[in-house]
């Protein structure tokens, strides 16, 4: 709690600071027109009795005293009404204000563990569940949201309540004690609820993060339960798992409504005790008991909407302790920042120096001892599934450094972590990134700067300006999620044209045709002929005859050892 409270406090002190103020304008404006009711009641005549406090309530007689009597009562309620009328003022401020707070904090978290999972270093995303991140980013968050709503509620009830509580002792100390008694007493019964609360709140975190984690595997495996028949399985875990999370809300809502009768009982109770003290006890005057009842009748449901509040906020911590969790996981693992002096332009060779790599999690290891890629030719990398072709790639592009050795582009090393050289390459993988978007958003992505005539041109180079030109709509064209509408050659050429577009000085793909029939592969063969020469094109595949004719040399990758880059003489 103390570190969420830090967290809160830090993100926007200007704001946080006028927000407190408003709330404590608005119980102060409540403190005045409740202490107007006491000498008002009295001196016009709606009830009898004596007034107690002559230092304020004989001033507000002397005063009032030379107002006709025909118009005492009219003016004392019309004051009454613009006190009221202030504070209903200040309310409105307060809660737009409070309001734009929340939602400005939720966004805050969320982009603060945005960016830091964005900036982390693949080889540690590559370990990390994508439903695990999904659910800190949507549903612990939204947690969040929820219950720093309800803390600036309690905050706020709880400076009303203060205000309340002035009044109360000015008017009865005797009866505010008893009220403040009886309270705190209640409170300890309610003890044991909230730690069920807060049970259930870390409970819901955990089962929330295994329902997107299955929903994440259910959507992206969808074909395969479709083709195996598989739906009635599928929908029987789904539904375990939302009945673990329908407990887990149930316990938090039956501690809640546990909490709500308690109140409600012992409260009603309270009224009751306290007014009989005031009248037979202490013999509080009328107008100043009329105002006490007042008084403690509001107090109650806001005792109880700060219990209520607070039952929301431990039910939100968890969610809390998990977003704290993940943040400190992901800066921990921040690959290093660029200098900004890393920036290598790709004329002589791309050279691996005595390279060791391991993959993270698994005994998998690469070398290479001395292995160079010269500049402004196709070099096919040739090998078995699972020999370390991906994994050189991943080197090369600087995504995952090596653990040992070092990584060479025209002889200088290349630093940890170097942005600028990762922006001069286009990577191309065997399953093509497309957007739910058009023809245009896809080639632009990344590159959102790029006019028509840019995109047109690529779309040429790559060979897809044919197809895109027979759509309805060109480059306003939908393609569906995950590009539906298109065929895989149709992707494949678009991922090509996005690719082109980055105007690279290195392209790499991995794999990238092995699932086109041979005229879609030969129509990708064609479009990277066409760029022979002009960059540095690097292609993954583990069937060497598809590439005949199209590379330069080849470096043949088996059971993790990288050789030498050989030259193929032309046929």
């Amino acid at each position: 709690m103390i570190h969420y409270l830090r967290t809160f406090l830090q993100f926007d002190p200007p704001a946080i600071r006028q927000t407190a103020v408003l709330t404590l304008a608005a119980a102060v404006s409540e403190a005045a027109g409740l202490m107007l009711l006491v000498p008002l009641l009295a001196i016009a005549g709606v009830v009898g009795g004596q007034v107690t406090h002559p230092a304020w309530s004989l001033a507000m007689a002397g005063w009032l005293a030379n107002i006709d009597p025909r118009s005492r009562l009219p003016f004392v309620l019309a004051l009454f009404v613009v006190v009221m009328s202030a504070q209903s003022g200040l309310i409105l401020v307060r809660d737009r204000q409070s309001h734009e707070l929340h939602l400005r904090f939720v966004n805050y978290l969320r982009e603060r563990l945005f960016a830091s999972v964005a900036a982390s270093p693949w080889n540690y995303l590559a370990q990390r569940h994508s439903g695990e991140l999904l659910n800190s980013l949507t549903g612990d968050i939204q947690r969040i949201g929820v219950g720093t709503l309800y803390l600036i509620q309690t905050f706020t009830i709880a400076v009303m309540c203060a205000a309340y509580l002035v009044v109360a002792l000015y008017l009865s100390p005797s009866v505010t004690f008893l009220a403040l008694l009886t309270g705190g007493a209640l409170w300890l019964t309610l003890r044991g609820p909230r730690i069920v609360e807060r049970r259930s709140g870390t409970n819901l975190t955990q089962v929330n993060e295994r329902m997107y984690i299955r929903i994440q595997e259910f959507l992206a495996s969808l074909k395969l339960i479709k083709i195996h028949a598989e739906e009635k399985s599928s929908v029987s875990q789904f539904r375990a798992i939302l009945k673990r999370a329908l407990e887990q809300q149930l316990a938090f809502r039956k501690a809640q409504t546990s909490m709500q009768l308690t109140y409600r009982i012992g409260g009603t109770v309270a009224l009751a005790v306290l007014t009989y003290v005031a009248l037979e006890q202490v013999h509080v005057p009328t107008a100043s008991l009329l105002v006490l009842i007042a008084i403690f009748a509001r107090l109650l449901p806001q005792l109880y909407q700060v219990q209520g509040a607070m039952s929301h906020t431990s039910h939100m911590l968890p969610a809390y302790d998990n977003w704290r969790t993940q943040l400190a996981a992901f800066d921990a693992a921040q690959e290093a920042a660029s200098s900004g002096e890393c920036a290598r332009d790709l004329n002589d060779s791309i050279v691996l120096r005595s390279v060791r790599y391991r993959h993270p999690g698994s005994h998998h290891t690469l070398r290479a001892d001395n292995v160079c890629i010269p500049a402004r030719k196709t070099t096919g990398i040739f090998g078995p599934s699972g020999s370390g072709k991906t994994s050189l790639l991943d080197i090369i592009s600087g995504v995952n450094p090596p653990d040992e050795g070092d990584l060479l582009i025209d002889g200088e090393p290349l630093p940890l972590g170097c942005k600028s050289w990762r922006r001069t390459i286009a990577y191309i993988p065997q399953d093509t990134v497309i957007i739910d978007g058009t023809i245009r958003a896809n080639v632009a992505w990344g590159n959102e700067t790029a006019d028509d005539a840019e995109i047109w041109d690529v779309l040429r180079q790559s060979a897809a300006a044919g197809f895109v030109s027979k759509l309805p709509d060109g480059l306003r064209s939908t393609v569906g999620e995950r590009g539906a509408r298109l065929s895989g050659g149709e992707r494949q050429r678009l991922a090509l044209a996005r690719a082109l577009l980055r105007r690279p000085q290195l392209l790499l793909l991995d794999e990238a045709t092995s699932a086109l029939d041979e005229e879609n592969h030969r129509t990708i063969l064609d479009a990277i002929r066409r760029l022979h020469g002009r960059i540095t094109i690097l292609v993954v595949t583990h069937q060497e005859e598809r590439l005949d004719g199209v590379i330069d040399g080849q470096i043949a990758v088996d059971h993790g050892v990288v050789h030498a880059w050989k030259a193929i003489s032309p046929s």
